[in-house]
Parts: structure tokens; sequence; C-alpha cells
């Protein structure tokens, strides 16, 4: 947090979510897997969706 002017009625604060840049699962949902010989499902596999890379973000506040 970095302090703006000599009072202190403002700041200027910079955040990073996600910083490690985490695959972090959204949702999972299943597909069927099928024998290609066959066409015949064979099982499941489970695949997971993400969506939010590192996000800055940068807030700048004042009271009066």
């Amino acid at each position: 947090m970095y302090k703006i002017g000599s009072r202190r009625n403002q700041d200027l604060t910079l955040s990073i979510y996600n910083a490690y840049n985490r695959r972090n699962a959204y949702f999972v949902f299943f597909e069927a897997v099928e024998d290609k010989a066959t066409g015949r499902t064979v099982g499941f596999k489970a695949k997971q969706v993400s969506l939010f890379p590192v996000i800055p973000s940068l807030t700048y506040n004042f009271r009066f």
C-alpha cells in the first residue's frame, strides 16, 4: 500500500490474484470414452475447465 500526499485520507493499492497462475478448476465435467473399433462406451474421463489466470487489480481509495 502506498500513501499519497501528507494526509492519510488517500491510498493506492496494487493486488495480484492467483499470483502463481495455478489452473484451479472452475468446474469439472465427464466425457464418455468410446472404443474406436466397436463404437461402444468403455468409460468416462474427467475434464476440468479453468477460467482465471493472473489478475492484477489497482485500487484508489479516498476519504472525505
